[in-house]
């Protein structure tokens, strides 16, 4: 509804125009210079036509349902064009045709290989959301990435980041100055050299599988994440973790100025929390699928002094010991799939800040303890915090189960 209402604004502004049929294709004007197109249009012929007839366009967009096995280019010579966006349509070979739009500044598709090297020739290229659906491999973007100055944000999923080639004098090419986002960049080995290629970065995602060794671990060499002096946010993942034999990662270290962290599968021992509850700036904290592993948790006093929303999804944690003197800003707190969590901490309800409580399938004395705090809070006149209960039909199934055995 709202997404209808932000088009219907845009085409009333002659912002952008939506092609949903052959029809509205004939109705553009050559002075259109922003379309969305559906993809159900691209299959007809007079399509391409139509299309001829509006050389100017600087964006195009396919929205809608998935598009496989297309294969008639229909941004061939736009040359003027800036944003391409075609994520929805899945490429079996790479199309060749985008690297004659050289003024492109957006690029989104879908494909099912490795990047090609000859994107590097997109030098005015600045951001890159690349989804590759083969399943079971672990592509490498090029070296040729390293040689695209103006790259300021690169979405590829999965990729594995290579080593940046050795730069001939006088050629800074090999540095990537503007680079801002990361993301998904798998097994990602942080050799300070590598850094150093990267020293703007703000958001980053890391994804690892489960080592078995300590050495293992010290080959990626984690502990220089420290000095990513711009970073902002970091999603750390380790993709399905074994639930024994198992190392958790080693000299794990944050940067400073750490506003967002996301930890996942991690499974390391609450009593080194520390290396989060630590950091100065960190605001949002999500940790998911066993990011730290143990029965109980009790925090430093005044550790997540800056702390507004807290997540702990699928965690083996049992009892959970907080007060007031370690989220002093918390906001918004959400236990989600804490199958073994007893309750919630009386002490949480003792934050002036805290606004939301959300539960996701969690035990019975969970919710009643959230409740209690509701209570206690309403008792001294503050009617701000809101507790929010949500539980599936398989949880209720599994738990009454549970119950009967």
């Amino acid at each position: 509804m709202l997404r209808d209402l932000c088009v219907r604004q845009a085409h009333e502004e002659h912002f952008l125009y939506v092609a949903r049929s052959l029809t509205d294709l004939h109705e553009i004007t050559n002075t259109k210079q922003c379309l969305s197109i559906h993809p159900d249009v691209l299959y007809l012929y007079e399509t391409h036509d139509s299309l001829k007839s509006i050389p100017l366009i600087r964006s195009l967009l396919c929205t809608g349902t998935h598009l496989y096995n297309y294969l008639a280019p229909v941004f061939i010579g736009f040359r003027l064009m800036r944003v391409l966006d075609v994520v929805v349509i899945h490429f079996y070979d790479f199309p060749d045709e985008i690297i004659e739009l050289c003024n492109l500044r957006y690029l989104g598709f879908t494909y099912r290989g490795q990047l090609s090297k000859s994107i590097s020739k997109l030098l005015n290229l600045e951001t890159i959301v690349h989804h590759n659906w083969t399943f079971g491999q672990r592509p490498s973007l090029p070296q040729e990435i390293w040689m695209m100055p103006r790259l300021r944000h690169l979405y590829l999923t999965p990729n594995c980041l290579p080593d940046p080639p050795v730069a001939l004098k006088g050629n800074n090419y090999c540095r990537l100055e503007h680079l801002k986002t990361l993301m998904e960049a798998r097994e990602l080995i942080l050799r300070k050299r590598i850094l150093e290629k990267i020293p703007n970065l703000k958001k980053l995602e890391l994804s690892y599988y489960p080592v078995s060794s300590p050495e293992e671990w010290s080959y990626y060499q984690l502990e220089n994440l420290v000095n990513m002096h711009h970073l902002e946010s970091l999603k750390f993942l380790v993709k399905d973790p074994p639930t024994n034999r198992y190392i958790s990662p080693a000299k794990l270290a944050f940067p400073p100025k750490l506003k967002s962290l996301t930890l996942s599968g991690g499974r390391i021992a609450w009593e080194d929390m520390a290396i989060v509850g630590s950091l100065p700036n960190l605001k949002v904290l999500k940790l998911q699928n066993y990011a730290f592993q143990g029965p109980e948790w009790e925090p430093i006093e005044g550790e997540f002094c800056k702390l507004k929303f807290l997540l702990i999804e699928k965690t083996d944690l049992e009892q959970w010991i907080a007060d007031c003197t370690h989220f002093s800003r918390l906001q918004r707190l959400i236990l989600k799939e804490c199958f073994t969590l007893k309750d919630v901490p009386s002490g949480i309800g003792e934050m002036p800040t805290l606004n939301i409580i959300e539960l996701f399938d969690c035990l019975h004395s969970v919710v009643t303890s959230a409740k209690q705090i509701q209570e206690e809070q309403e008792s001294f006149g503050n009617d701000t915090l809101e507790i929010h209960v949500y539980t599936r039909r398989i949880f209720k199934d599994k738990f009454h189960t549970r119950i009967l055995h």
